[in-house]
């Protein structure tokens, strides 16, 4: 059924209307973010814990299985292909997702990441976060920033040097 509404002086389909509430939801969705992230031994820890949450977002909700290509990784996150592909390995070795290679063919294979970890602490982030221009590495430590907060706020209650040992950063 797509009626024709009047509103104001324009004219609108239900259609339309019910695909312009569901792009607003879509951008006001959140994604979970695991705490353990923080837990990541590496140089690059945040770019590591933002390509996981560029990960996260472009994954299904339903099972945290993320399709994204590296090149679209690349376009997302700002971040080199190379430093990607370390990035993946890293958060494949520290567990916080898991790389399922599927074959299309003989010739033609593609990664698939899974995302969904049994979280028990987390954050919630919400997708417009991304829209917000950051650098990786700012975006990164905002999220590993995130991680040290306490639960429903955005509060340390630390100082620098408190923060950079709960981090694991010098």
């Amino acid at each position: 059924n797509n009626t024709t509404e009047y509103h104001g002086s324009g004219v609108c389909s239900t259609n339309e209307r019910f695909y312009s509430r569901l792009t607003t939801l879509q951008t006001m969705s959140y994604i979970t973010i695991p705490k353990q992230i923080k837990e990541i031994e590496s140089n690059s820890k945040p770019i590591d814990a933002f390509v996981w949450a560029t990960l996260r977002s472009c994954s299904n909700y339903k099972d945290g299985i993320s399709h994204a290509s590296i090149e679209k990784l690349v376009k997302l996150t700002g971040v080199k292909y190379r430093t990607i592909q370390r990035s993946i390995h890293r958060l494949e070795e520290a567990r916080l997702l898991k790389i399922e290679s599927r074959f299309v063919d003989e010739n033609t294979r593609y990664n698939a990441y899974d995302t969904n970890l049994r979280m028990r602490n987390y954050f919630m982030l919400d997708r417009k976060f991304f829209q917000q221009g950051y650098t990786p590495k700012i975006a990164g430590f905002i999220l590993l920033l995130k991680c040290i907060c306490i639960n429903g706020k955005n509060t340390i209650g630390w100082n620098k040097s408190q923060i950079a040992d709960g981090l694991r950063i010098s």
